[in-house]
């Protein structure tokens, strides 16, 4: 992957972190959730945009798409959480205590399949 590849897949990391953030402090509409746990957002967003990017050999994956990806990914792994009655936290996010990670859950669940 080029460098500019890596730089967008960074990029869309840090919007997917902050959305997740905003996601996490505002009110949830299917009431409050009891349970808590974390999610490393670059490993779900690098296994998702590596899967993308094997459809543009060249390296270079329009902006649009990347946006897509994020939106998609986004709203999966929230939905992902409603049903468990998880809010999920960005694991850089919790500075304190230790909470159950559930990247590998999601990541064997969202398994990336873009060809």
């Amino acid at each position: 992957m080029n460098i500019k590849a890596m730089i967008m897949i960074n990029m869309f990391s840090v919007l997917i972190s902050c959305t997740a953030i905003i996601l996490i402090f505002s009110p949830s509409q299917e009431g409050a959730h009891k349970h808590f746990g974390t999610i490393e957002l670059n490993a779900i967003v690098a296994a998702h945009a590596k899967a993308l990017a094997k459809s543009y050999p060249n390296g270079q994956i329009p902006q649009t798409k990347m946006r897509h990806l994020a939106e998609g990914l986004k709203d999966k792994v929230q939905e992902w959480g409603n049903k468990r009655g998880l809010t999920l936290f960005a694991k850089g996010a919790v500075w304190s205590g230790q909470l159950p990670d559930y990247t590998d859950d999601i990541l064997t669940e969202m398994e990336p399949n873009h060809e």
